[in-house]
Protein backbone atom coordinates (compact mmCIF):
# COMPACT_ATOMS: atom_id res chain seq x y z
CA UNK A 1 0.00 0.00 0.00
CA UNK A 2 2.60 2.42 0.78
CA UNK A 3 4.65 1.46 -2.45
CA UNK A 4 1.34 1.55 -4.44
CA UNK A 5 0.78 5.65 -3.40
CA UNK A 6 4.55 5.85 -4.29
CA UNK A 7 3.74 4.24 -8.10
CA UNK A 8 0.82 6.29 -8.54
CA UNK A 9 2.60 9.70 -7.67
CA UNK A 10 5.61 8.44 -9.40
CA UNK A 11 2.93 7.48 -12.74
CA UNK A 12 1.19 10.53 -12.58
CA UNK A 13 4.39 12.26 -12.96
CA UNK A 14 5.40 10.46 -15.78
CA UNK A 15 1.80 10.49 -17.93
CA UNK A 16 0.42 13.53 -16.32
CA UNK A 17 1.06 15.54 -19.58
CA UNK A 18 -0.31 12.59 -21.89
CA UNK A 19 -3.22 12.41 -19.32
CA UNK A 20 -3.72 16.20 -19.56
CA UNK A 21 -2.95 16.00 -23.56
CA UNK A 22 -5.81 12.82 -23.70
CA UNK A 23 -8.22 15.43 -21.64
CA UNK A 24 -7.61 18.09 -23.63
CA UNK A 25 -8.12 15.86 -26.75
CA UNK A 26 -11.03 14.21 -25.29
CA UNK A 27 -13.20 17.75 -24.47
CA UNK A 28 -12.37 19.07 -27.98
CA UNK A 29 -13.73 15.69 -29.49
CA UNK A 30 -16.80 16.45 -27.40
CA UNK A 31 -16.98 19.56 -28.51
CA UNK A 32 -16.61 18.90 -32.35
CA UNK A 33 -19.19 16.44 -31.90
CA UNK A 34 -22.08 19.00 -30.56
CA UNK A 35 -20.56 21.72 -32.99
CA UNK A 36 -21.74 18.67 -35.29
CA UNK A 37 -24.79 18.14 -34.21
CA UNK A 38 -26.11 21.64 -33.77
CA UNK A 39 -25.12 22.29 -37.41
CA UNK A 40 -26.83 19.32 -38.43
CA UNK A 41 -29.79 20.40 -36.68
CA UNK A 42 -29.94 23.81 -38.49
CA UNK A 43 -29.50 22.20 -41.90
CA UNK A 44 -32.28 19.99 -41.13
CA UNK A 45 -33.88 22.96 -40.11
CA UNK A 46 -33.17 24.75 -43.02
CA UNK A 47 -34.03 22.34 -45.73
CA UNK A 48 -37.42 21.52 -44.00
CA UNK A 49 -38.29 25.62 -44.35
CA UNK A 50 -37.04 25.09 -48.06
CA UNK A 51 -39.69 22.53 -48.39
CA UNK A 52 -42.44 23.92 -47.08
CA UNK A 53 -41.63 26.75 -49.32
CA UNK A 54 -40.98 24.44 -52.58
CA UNK A 55 -44.63 23.06 -51.58
CA UNK A 56 -46.42 26.13 -51.13
CA UNK A 57 -44.58 27.42 -54.34
CA UNK A 58 -45.76 24.22 -55.78
CA UNK A 59 -49.55 24.99 -54.69
CA UNK A 60 -49.61 28.62 -55.28
CA UNK A 61 -48.34 27.68 -59.05
CA UNK A 62 -51.03 24.76 -59.48
CA UNK A 63 -53.40 27.45 -58.00
CA UNK A 64 -52.86 30.01 -60.54
CA UNK A 65 -52.59 27.69 -63.75
CA UNK A 66 -56.17 25.85 -62.61
CA UNK A 67 -57.25 29.66 -62.17
CA UNK A 68 -56.07 30.60 -65.61
CA UNK A 69 -57.13 27.29 -67.29
CA UNK A 70 -60.69 28.22 -65.94
CA UNK A 71 -60.44 31.42 -66.89
CA UNK A 72 -59.46 30.55 -70.16
CA UNK A 73 -62.06 27.66 -70.59
CA UNK A 74 -64.86 30.04 -69.52
CA UNK A 75 -63.73 33.01 -71.62
CA UNK A 76 -63.76 30.42 -75.06
CA UNK A 77 -67.30 28.90 -73.61
CA UNK A 78 -68.98 32.84 -73.90
CA UNK A 79 -67.33 33.36 -76.62
CA UNK A 80 -68.98 30.60 -78.21
CA UNK A 81 -72.40 31.03 -77.04
CA UNK A 82 -72.02 34.14 -77.99
CA UNK A 83 -71.20 33.56 -81.51
CA UNK A 84 -74.17 30.83 -81.53
CA UNK A 85 -76.54 33.07 -80.15
CA UNK A 86 -75.72 35.79 -82.93
CA UNK A 87 -76.21 33.15 -85.53
CA UNK A 88 -79.82 31.47 -84.00
CA UNK A 89 -80.65 35.42 -83.71
CA UNK A 90 -79.63 36.35 -87.98
CA UNK A 91 -81.01 33.11 -88.25
CA UNK A 92 -84.36 34.35 -87.16
CA UNK A 93 -84.36 37.54 -88.53
CA UNK A 94 -83.89 36.34 -91.67
CA UNK A 95 -86.49 33.04 -92.77
CA UNK A 96 -87.15 34.61 -96.26
CA UNK A 97 -86.69 32.58 -99.11
CA UNK A 98 -83.83 34.24 -100.55
CA UNK A 99 -81.65 31.75 -101.90
CA UNK A 100 -78.37 34.08 -101.15
CA UNK A 101 -79.12 34.91 -97.69
CA UNK A 102 -79.42 30.96 -97.12
CA UNK A 103 -76.22 30.05 -98.40
CA UNK A 104 -74.48 33.01 -96.87
CA UNK A 105 -76.28 31.76 -93.68
CA UNK A 106 -75.20 28.32 -94.24
CA UNK A 107 -71.40 29.43 -95.11
CA UNK A 108 -71.64 31.59 -92.18
CA UNK A 109 -72.73 27.98 -89.95
CA UNK A 110 -69.84 26.03 -91.64
CA UNK A 111 -67.42 28.90 -90.56
CA UNK A 112 -68.30 28.93 -87.04
CA UNK A 113 -68.95 25.16 -86.61
CA UNK A 114 -64.93 25.36 -88.48
CA UNK A 115 -64.08 27.80 -85.60
CA UNK A 116 -65.98 25.86 -82.74
CA UNK A 117 -63.64 22.38 -83.92
CA UNK A 118 -60.64 24.97 -83.83
CA UNK A 119 -61.29 26.22 -80.96
CA UNK A 120 -61.94 22.68 -79.12
CA UNK A 121 -58.11 21.95 -80.59
CA UNK A 122 -56.92 24.69 -79.03
CA UNK A 123 -58.47 23.87 -75.86
CA UNK A 124 -57.54 20.24 -75.92
CA UNK A 125 -53.44 21.99 -76.50
CA UNK A 126 -54.15 24.19 -73.37
CA UNK A 127 -55.13 20.84 -71.72
CA UNK A 128 -52.02 19.13 -72.94
CA UNK A 129 -49.62 22.39 -72.05
CA UNK A 130 -51.63 22.10 -68.13
CA UNK A 131 -50.82 18.47 -67.96
CA UNK A 132 -47.05 18.94 -69.08
CA UNK A 133 -46.29 21.49 -67.22
CA UNK A 134 -45.73 18.54 -64.68
CA UNK A 135 -43.15 16.96 -66.74
CA UNK A 136 -39.56 17.92 -67.59
CA UNK A 137 -38.63 21.00 -69.51
CA UNK A 138 -37.44 19.08 -72.51
CA UNK A 139 -40.67 16.89 -71.97
CA UNK A 140 -42.63 20.27 -72.16
CA UNK A 141 -40.98 21.69 -75.18
CA UNK A 142 -41.04 18.98 -77.26
CA UNK A 143 -44.89 18.33 -76.22
CA UNK A 144 -45.31 22.15 -77.48
CA UNK A 145 -43.98 21.87 -80.85
CA UNK A 146 -45.76 18.61 -81.38
CA UNK A 147 -48.42 19.86 -80.38
CA UNK A 148 -48.24 23.65 -82.13
CA UNK A 149 -47.41 21.31 -85.72
CA UNK A 150 -50.46 19.27 -85.05
CA UNK A 151 -52.93 22.14 -84.85
CA UNK A 152 -51.09 23.86 -87.81
CA UNK A 153 -51.12 21.00 -90.17
CA UNK A 154 -54.91 20.28 -88.96
CA UNK A 155 -55.66 24.26 -89.74
CA UNK A 156 -53.79 23.71 -93.60
CA UNK A 157 -55.83 20.36 -94.15
CA UNK A 158 -58.79 22.05 -93.47
CA UNK A 159 -58.22 25.35 -95.11
CA UNK A 160 -57.02 23.10 -98.55
CA UNK A 161 -61.16 22.01 -98.07
CA UNK A 162 -62.66 24.71 -99.26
Amino acid sequence: SQYGSVLDEADAGIFGGAHNWMREVNSEVQMLRRQIAQNEEARRKDIEEAQRELDKEKFDRRDSLNKLRYDFENHIHEKIEMVVGEIDGLKKMHRRDDHQQQVDIDDLVTDVNRLKENLLSVCASWGKLTSSLQESPQDVEASMKKSTSDVFDDLRRRSTLK
